[in-house]
């Protein structure tokens, strides 16, 4: 063996001297073939104690769910929370999500008493 013998990046093969790929791994030759260094995956940092994405614990959650059961208190909470009045993102965004969901219920709700209901609402209305 001379010293400019290529050898495989992945399996340490000898390659031959117009070799393409390794014989014994498949691995393409060349040096395009190597990583120039090893991935690692990094988790996401922590948020800072202070910050704005830092999360929602579940008891927040089931506290914020308790106070959208109050008629009309619902709407004026999650208005403010949806526009700005919420210190963190995960109940601003909860609040957006509610406020989406009720008027897609009501929006349902008028739409089927037209539709099953329809002359019961005429005679009340004119």
């Amino acid at each position: 063996m001379s010293d400019l013998e290529l050898f495989c990046s992945y399996c340490k093969t000898p390659l031959g001297g117009g070799a393409v790929c390794c014989p014994r791994c498949g691995a393409p030759a060349g040096p395009s073939s190597s990583p120039d260094f090893p991935y690692i995956v990094m988790p996401d940092p922590a948020p800072l104690p202070g910050s704005i994405y830092r999360p929602v614990s579940t008891a927040g959650f089931i506290g914020m769910t308790a106070v959208t059961l109050i008629p009309l208190i619902n709407i004026v909470l999650l208005m403010i929370w949806a526009c700005g009045g919420a210190k963190r993102v995960g109940v601003r965004n909860y609040a957006r999500a509610m406020l989406v969901v009720i008027l897609a219920v009501t929006i349902a709700a008028v739409v089927a008493a037209v539709l099953l209901y329809p002359t019961s609402l005429c005679r009340r209305l004119f």
